[in-house]
C-alpha cells in the first residue's frame, strides 16, 4: 500500500513538474491571489504513515518571478512500534513524532487556474519520544527529544471546486503526502 501510494504522488508530481512549462504565460489569472488562506489535513508517509495540519496565507505578488509568495505552519502526529520477540517474551519500542514547521512559499503562476504548483523552505521543530514497550518485566526506559529541523517541499495543488484543492507533495514533514485544502478566501 505504501510502495502504490508512494508511486501514485511521484507520478502526479512529475506530470506536473513536466507539463508546468506549457501551462504557465507571464501575465495571465491565475486561481491563488494575494489574500487567499488555506487551511487542511493531509496523511503522508514517513518511517510510517503520519497526519498533519496546514495553514498558509498569500501575501506578496511577485510580478517579476511570475509568482506568489506565502508564509504559513503545518503540524503532524505520527507513531510507530518495533517489535521482537524470544525466550518466551516479547520487548519493543513505540515512537512518536511530532513535527511542527513554519515555512515560506512560492507558488509559480499558472494560465491553467486549477493548478497551484508551489515550493516550500522552512524551519521546524521536532519532538521525538520513546518508550518501551512488552512483557518482559525490568527496564521500562522512556526517552524524549527533540531537534530543530530546515524543511523543503515541492507539491501542487488542484482546485476541485469551489473552494477546495487537492494537493500532493514531496518534502518535509512527511516524504511523501496529499490532501485536501479549503480556501477560506
Amino acid at each position: 500500500m505504501k510502495k502504490l501510494f508512494l508511486a501514485l504522488v511521484v507520478v502526479t508530481l512529475m506530470v506536473a513538474v513536466m507539463a508546468a512549462p506549457s501551462w504557465a504565460q507571464k501575465g495571465k489569472a491565475s486561481a491563488v491571489a494575494v489574500g487567499n488562506t488555506y487551511i487542511g489535513p493531509a496523511i503522508g508517509l514517513w518511517e510510517n504513515i503520519g497526519f498533519s495540519a496546514n495553514f498558509e496565507k498569500i501575501f506578496k505578488d511577485m510580478p517579476d518571478w511570475n509568482g506568489l509568495l506565502g508564509w504559513g505552519v503545518e503540524a503532524g502526529y505520527s507513531s510507530d512500534k518495533k517489535e521482537w520477540s524470544g525466550y518466551g517474551y516479547k520487548w519493543g519500542w513505540k515512537y512518536t513524532y511530532i513535527p511542527i514547521y513554519a515555512f515560506v512559499s512560492y507558488h509559480y503562476k499558472m494560465t491553467d487556474p486549477k493548478l497551484d504548483p508551489y515550493a516550500r523552505l522552512g524551519l521546524g521543530y521536532v519532538i521525538v519520544s520513546a518508550s518501551e514497550i512488552g512483557d518482559y518485566e525490568g527496564y521500562g526506559y522512556d526517552a524524549t527529544d527533540s531537534y530543530v529541523d530546515f524543511s523543503g517541499q515541492i507539491g501542487v495543488r488542484y482546485k476541485i471546486g469551489d473552494t477546495m484543492w487537492l494537493r500532493a507533495a514531496l518534502g518535509t514533514p512527511w516524504i511523501v503526502s496529499a490532501g485536501i485544502d479549503f480556501q477560506l478566501k
